[in-house]
């Protein structure tokens, strides 16, 4: 499934663009986009997985691959809000 199909999965129109927004942001950061099985999308930097991502009707999970190691557990984000205090205190670091 592409990410184009993935994206179809969401029902509200504000996620989808902040989730598309989103993954524009990181790839002009440098990190590699990969779509893989039902709707998840994993997140790449120098060769190692990083962020794995999916849709949901109403907001998007991101699990974040901690500093340890260990995956950080699924936040749920529906808002810019939502994703800066995710992306400040798990991963601009």
């Amino acid at each position: 499934m592409s990410i184009a199909d993935k994206k179809k999965y969401f029902e509200d129109a504000k996620v989808k663009k902040l989730f598309e927004e989103i993954l524009e942001e990181l790839q002009e950061l440098g990190f590699e986009i990969k779509p893989v099985s039902n709707l998840a999308i994993t997140v790449w930097y120098l060769g190692k997985r990083f962020i794995w991502m999916a849709p949901r009707k109403r907001h998007f999970v991101v699990n974040v691959l901690s500093a340890s190691g260990g995956w950080t557990g699924g936040e749920k984000i529906s808002n810019r809000k939502d994703w800066n205090k995710v992306f400040n205190s798990q991963i601009k670091k």
